[in-house]
């Protein structure tokens, strides 16, 4: 199995850019004038050679994985080998990506902004009819999954400095994180952490996905498409997550703050008895 050649040098990410502020508080009431970093947000155009372009607004960083999951998540390449190059001209805004076999038809250029999930699709419906139900006996310990979320934000620098980014990781068995990435859009935190995680081949069967927002139906598609059986989530679940995850055999968690969590589909895949 050959890599994928990597073209163009990526500079490091962006520091925060720090700007001025009032800020007001109420008990007492008081103005004060500081300064605060605030998380960045840049245009990334992502191109198939002799393809589409998809152009995503995201937080500067880990372009290349960014592209690789995007591209992962849509559908558009089966895993790695599906990429002969990437080639990535940051300062000018964009990766491009030549692929191993025909390239995909009938998408168009698409502008997708840092909240999008499963925008251009005609539905949801069409998307689960291209997947299948995870397929792994993987079943994690509890305290894994009351600890992974601690864990995590140990490694969120950005949120730390900005208060202003989501993050997503990959996580085994024994609560080992793989890969935690951030981003303002926690779609794009996820295609980061996707990406990385097929760049270095590791086995998204043995793993789980944490997310420090929401849970909606487009993150379990995307765990879907990985083939990761169990999804922890910070807040709350949707009605089409609950539904997607339960069609798809995925654990679907939230409310995962330390010492509670909600368990909405396949509590089978946690391990009750076993510590990591």
């Amino acid at each position: 199995m050959s890599r994928p050649i990597d073209k163009g040098r990526l500079p490091p990410p962006d520091q925060p850019r720090h700007v001025e502020v009032v800020h007001f508080s109420r008990e007492p009431l008081a103005r004060q004038q500081q300064t605060r970093a605030v998380v960045g947000e840049v245009a990334l155009a992502i191109e198939i050679v002799g393809g589409p372009v998809f152009t995503i607004m995201c937080s500067p960083g880990d372009e290349r994985d960014l592209a690789l999951g995007f591209l992962f998540a849509e559908g558009l390449i089966a895993g790695l080998d599906d990429v002969v190059e990437i080639d990535a001209c940051v300062n000018g805004g964009r990766v491009s990506v030549k692929l191993a076999g025909e390239v995909p038809t009938g998408s168009r250029n698409l502008v997708i902004n840092s909240s999008c999930g499963l925008c251009g699709r005609e539905g949801l419906e069409a998307l689960l009819a291209a997947l299948s139900p995870t397929d792994t006996a993987l079943r994690i310990p509890l305290q894994v999954l009351f600890d992974v979320g601690a864990a995590v934000r140990e490694r969120q620098q950005q949120f730390a400095v900005t208060g202003g980014c989501h993050a997503a990781a990959l996580f085994d068995a024994r609560g080992g994180l793989r890969v935690v990435r951030e981003d303002l859009g926690r779609h794009s935190a996820l295609d980061k952490a996707v990406g990385y995680t097929l760049r270095r081949r590791f086995p998204f069967a043995e793993l789980g996905i944490f997310i420090s927002g929401r849970a909606s139906a487009e993150m379990l598609v995307k765990a879907a498409r990985a083939g990761c059986p169990v999804l922890v989530a910070v807040s709350a679940a949707s009605t089409a997550a609950i539904d997607v995850a339960q069609r798809l055999g995925i654990c679907l968690a939230g409310f995962a703050r330390g010492d509670e969590l909600t368990v909405y589909t396949h509590p089978a895949r946690i391990d009750l008895e076993s510590k990591p």
